[in-house]
């Protein structure tokens, strides 16, 4: 039926098919109950007659969705707006954020999240206006009374006078100077931080609201409680129930929760808890964010962050000294990083997210093979390092990334390190022969754990493998599908040695007034579980550093010191969607090492390959 549809729809003349589509509601209308959707036509459904107005109130109820995915979109919506100078769409965009309300684009049945909206809608401002500011000039007054005057909230404020100052630095003459200080300032505390000794200082009452002022009935999302306002009541020393009692009056009395409501019921989280939306969308725990946002995670949010605005403002910042409980050097701000994106220059994940390698792994052409699970072959570990690269002429250095036939997943494990030419094979035997192939590894940059100083038997990492950063703000944008960041980078005094310079993105490494890319750092992935409905499945994803052999041999002339290279290949198959009935038991990565020396010459225990 809807492929006879598509076949005769563009041979029908206006006329016709709107007689086709009158038919089509008219049986419609026979079976639907009046109160369904939005109900019976009413004024307030009239979208605006103005195209930009309507394409911008449909991105301003997009920045307000439950869906995290869907805010994120609209939030990417929002930065080409920037980007393009599209003045009249962000004119109307401002203008929607100001009213607070979605009209017809959104729903009288559900309440609009007007908070999400107005965050999103700041960063993708902001994210814009760091290579095109100039269309948020004529603007620059909203974000002043976004950070300074409006709702206390830390996020919002924060991202409101981040722009500003942003626009600050386009034309100096964007505000007076007594604004401009006052924005710098937001996200600050007044007072000097207190430190103290005792790892549980007593805790004070914040009394944020008059102490006669009924606390309304009403409940915070799960674990807002013990993994939320616990930690924001340790920051102030200030009672954590006290501040829960002040969060649920600021949802009654700014974000129009109603007093009694208990726990406020939301008819959506049914369907988003089902499989349109992925199973159990809305659930969160620890800390955690969920994938959809239901209405009680919405104003406990907002009012947390409100109740953290205030705290700033009225109460002094708690430092622990001593012992293992001893704060960081900047309580607030390590705090306040946690509910941030994930980087701090204002750039987003997506934006260092690579395209997935086009190369793969030759056994996808042959998936039927009965051996596949342990027949890994000398072949395959030279493939990994010398043929699976990025770089034209190049070796894998560093690296971790899966590759898969749906039912059948390989991971390759690339580790390399410094080591003294003269004990090189040793060592590279003794890895060699070891009994398991997680008792040793090589060192990263600066590790000092696994670095080896005493001769002749120094071993030297020089690749960084910074820890992975946590769950934050951008978890379910879309476009970045959750990649690894920070990627894999090379330590700095190595950098110096070779004369190397990265872009700001860390990704390509070139010789000082070179053009040509030496060093190439990646990270990639393929995750869509962002997609309703989508079942989580293996995809691709990784992480890479691939460098040229020419510079490899001058970092070996240079640091007098071979390069040992082990390779780590790891078989699995995914039970639930594989068609082999046998039932194997876990098998162990098989690996290899090989030893570069500044020759060019690639050697493993049994063959030497020339390259270069």
């Amino acid at each position: 039926m809807f492929g006879f549809v598509t076949s005769v729809a563009d041979l029908l003349t206006p006329e016709e098919a709107a007689e086709v589509l009158e038919f089509g509601i008219s049986r419609f209308e026979l079976h639907i109950a009046l109160e369904y959707g939005d109900g019976e036509w009413a004024e307030w459904l009239q979208p605006p007659e103005n195209i930009s107005d309507a394409l911008t109130g449909f991105i301003w109820s997009a920045l307000g969705s439950p869906d995290s995915a869907e805010r994120w979109q609209a939030t990417h919506c929002v930065r080409r707006l920037v980007e393009f100078s599209c003045s009249r769409e962000l004119s109307s965009l401002l203008g929607w954020s100001q009213n607070g309300g979605v009209a017809a684009f959104g729903s009288h049945q559900f309440p609009f999240y007007r908070l999400h909206a107005t965050l999103y809608l700041l960063i993708g401002l902001s994210r814009g206006a760091i290579d095109n500011p100039n269309p948020l000039l004529p603007h620059a007054n909203v974000f002043v009374n976004i950070a300074l005057i409006s709702m206390p909230h830390v996020l919002i404020q924060r991202a409101a006078a981040a722009l500003a100052l942003l626009l600050l630095k386009t034309s100096s003459e964007t505000y007076a100077p007594t604004v401009s200080e006052k924005l710098r300032r937001v996200g600050d505390s007044p007072f000097p931080v207190r430190e103290v000794k005792d790892p549980d200082p007593t805790p004070i009452s914040p009394t944020l609201f008059p102490a006669e002022d009924l606390v309304p009935d009403i409940y915070l999302a799960w674990d807002f409680d013990d993994y939320w306002f616990k930690n924001l009541a340790n920051l102030f020393a200030v009672d954590r129930e006290e501040l829960i009692d002040s969060a649920k009056t600021i949802a009654v009395r700014d974000l129009g929760v109603g007093a009694t409501d208990g726990h406020p019921r939301d008819g959506r989280k049914e369907l988003w808890n089902s499989g349109s939306f992925g199973y159990w969308a809305t659930s969160h725990d620890h800390g955690s964010y969920p994938r959809v946002d239901d209405y009680a995670f919405y104003y406990s949010y907002h009012a947390f962050f409100s109740i953290a605005a205030r705290l700033l403002s009225n109460i002094p910042i708690i430092r622990r000294l001593g012992g293992y409980w001893e704060d960081h050097t900047d309580p607030w701000g390590e705090w306040l990083n946690r509910y941030w994106l994930t980087r701090s220059d204002g750039r987003w994940l997506s934006d260092r997210r690579d395209p997935t390698p086009l190369k793969r792994r030759h056994w996808l052409r042959d998936a039927d093979r009965q051996d596949w699970l342990w027949g890994v072959t000398s072949e395959d570990f030279l493939d990994c390092v010398a043929v699976q690269t990025s770089l034209p002429n190049s070796l894998c250095v560093a690296g971790s990334w899966p590759d898969n036939d749906y039912s059948r997943v390989e991971t390759i494990r690339v580790n390399s390190a410094l080591v003294n030419r003269d004990t090189s094979n040793a060592l590279a035997n003794a890895m060699r022969t070891r009994e398991h192939v997680y008792s040793c590894r090589l060192p990263s940059y600066r590790e000092s754990d696994a670095e080896t100083t005493q001769a002749p038997f120094q071993l030297t990492g020089w690749i960084v493998e910074p820890d992975g950063s946590e769950t934050r703000l951008d978890a379910f944008d879309p476009h970045a599908r959750e990649i690894s960041y920070p990627p894999l980078g090379i330590g700095e005094t190595f950098e110096e040695l070779l004369d190397l310079k990265s872009d700001f993105e860390k990704r390509h490494w070139r010789k000082a007034g070179s053009g040509d890319v030496l060093i190439k750092s990646e990270t990639w992935s393929d995750e869509k579980r962002w997609r309703r409905g989508e079942r989580e499945e293996p995809f691709r994803h990784g992480v890479r550093v691939c460098a040229s052999i020419a510079l490899l041999k001058q970092l070996c002339i240079m640091t007098d010191k071979d390069l040992i290279i082990e390779v780590q290949i790891a078989r699995r198959e995914e039970r639930s969607y594989s068609k082999n009935e046998s039932n194997y038991s876990y098998v162990e990565p098989s690996f290899k090492v090989f030893v570069f020396s500044s020759d060019g010459m690639l050697k493993d225990a049994g063959k030497s390959h020339q390259l270069g």
